[in-house]
């Protein structure tokens, strides 16, 4: 694994292969997943009059809290007060107009899908990886599935949640993305990583 990152620049993409130990079964799986991406934002003091709009218009409990819910394929997740992170199959201007149509004027809506790239990391030893590099508790007492925070990998600032047991998503800055990859690699390297 040191090898090929040695030998690639800091500023590359490693590419998909596998890392650190070469056991027959990976401990951690990575995958990039393709999403429309978009931040809606509550008006000043208006998180509550979101919460209303996406109960009446959508039928979303939505919380303004650190947390993923979802209505069918588009997923909610909080990332600050007022904030979520909004992620659906399909082309960008759909989710936009879509959620103009629905919150406006109550929030604004940032298109983020060209901002961001989202990955899925899953395995028998992703609980174990992960520590190694965030800084949260993540036991599932405490980090139970629909969860979500948003935190700082070693310098990569990311939006993390548990969408299934031993099933981690990461929304990551686009110009993150190599360095986001090597720290997963190398904090996987014992029980190896997988990169699809």
């Amino acid at each position: 694994m040191a090898d090929v990152l040695d030998s690639l620049p800091v500023s590359r993409r490693p590419p998909a292969g596998r890392y650190g130990a070469k056991d027959a079964i990976p401990g951690v799986v990575v995958v990039e997943i393709f999403r429309a991406a978009a931040t809606l934002v509550a008006g000043r003091g208006g998180a509550a009059a979101v919460g209303a709009v996406a109960k009446a218009a959508l039928g979303l409990e939505l919380c303004d809290a650190p947390r993923c819910v979802a209505v069918g394929s588009t997923e909610y997740i909080g990332i600050g007060p007022g904030r979520w992170l909004v992620l659906s199959e399909g082309e960008s201007e759909a989710l936009t107009q879509s959620l103009e149509a629905a919150f406006a004027p109550q929030a604004s809506i940032v298109d983020q899908s060209g901002a961001l790239v989202l990955f899925e990391a899953s395995g028998g030893k992703i609980a174990e990886t992960l520590p190694k590099f965030i800084a949260i508790d993540i036991d599932p007492s405490v980090f139970p599935i629909g969860a979500a925070a948003t935190t700082t990998a070693a310098h990569v600032n990311l939006t993390l949640w548990l969408a299934g047991p031993d099933r981690w998503r990461f929304a990551v800055g686009r110009s993150y993305v190599p360095a986001f990859l090597r720290i997963l690699a190398f904090a996987a390297a014992e029980s190896g990583l997988e990169l699809r």
